[in-house]
């Protein structure tokens, strides 16, 4: 979110209100963003965006890879949005269970798909029903993380692996590349130390995988990275 004071995209939710980063200012109301056509906004012009798969976008390749897939098993996408990464998943022969808040998305993707309206921080499902967590560019989105990390913690069975992929906090071009519906943002060391209340770390690591959705891909997507990716495992 944009800062009322400094006007930059250093405004983010504190444990009251919101403070930014930047310049320090504080308040206790806070604008909350509207994901109302967010995936028309952010990709609607880009052909093809609704329909990816691992061979035509590298984040989506990079992220089933960490998840170390078999066939049969039961995975969870949190944050589903159009449900493109549940299409691929069942296509690999695993049980895909897709859910988001904003479901309205969810038209824009395979028509197949049974999606879930549901809140990530609070998930209707029995505990260590999961074989593999995946949480794509969305936990930066909602207003509870820690809640997020619980149920994604809870429902994941014992050894299951999770990978969660955000943005990074201290990219050097981030005025530039920004989300205003961001209401958290973490540098690698903050995620790393966030994550590890609920989950093992298993791997970190700076990714420019996402460069598959601005113009600055092929060689600048070797040297900016703009997102962190985290495997985690329960134990």
């Amino acid at each position: 979110m944009r800062c009322p004071s400094c006007n930059r995209p250093y405004f983010f939710l504190a444990s009251r209100g919101a403070r930014c980063r930047r310049c320090g200012f504080e308040s206790a109301t806070v604008a909350w963003p509207s994901y109302g056509g967010y995936h028309e906004r952010r990709f609607g012009g880009r052909k093809g965006y609704f329909e990816r798969t691992p061979r035509t976008d590298p984040q989506m390749r990079e992220v089933l890879a960490a998840l170390k897939l078999e066939s049969g098993m039961r995975v969870l996408d949190l944050g589903c949005g159009v449900g493109d990464y549940c299409a691929e998943l069942e296509r690999m022969g695993c049980e895909a269970v897709g859910v988001d808040r904003w479901l309205e998305a969810a038209g824009l993707g395979p028509p197949s798909l049974v999606l879930a309206r549901m809140d990530a921080a609070r998930l209707g499902f029995s505990s260590q029903s999961f074989d593999r967590v995946c949480c794509v560019n969305t936990i930066e989105h909602v207003r509870e993380p820690e809640a997020l990390l619980g149920e994604a913690r809870r429902v994941l069975k014992k050894g299951g692996r999770a990978v969660f992929t955000t943005f990074d906090y201290e990219f050097s071009f981030h005025r530039f590349l920004y989300d205003d519906t961001h209401l958290h943002e973490w540098t690698l060391a903050e995620f790393r130390s966030l994550v590890e209340r609920y989950f093992a770390v298993v791997e970190l690591y700076r990714s420019g995988s996402m460069f598959r959705y601005y113009p600055l891909n092929l060689l600048a997507a070797r040297l900016l990275k703009p997102e962190i990716l985290l495997i985690a495992q329960k134990p």
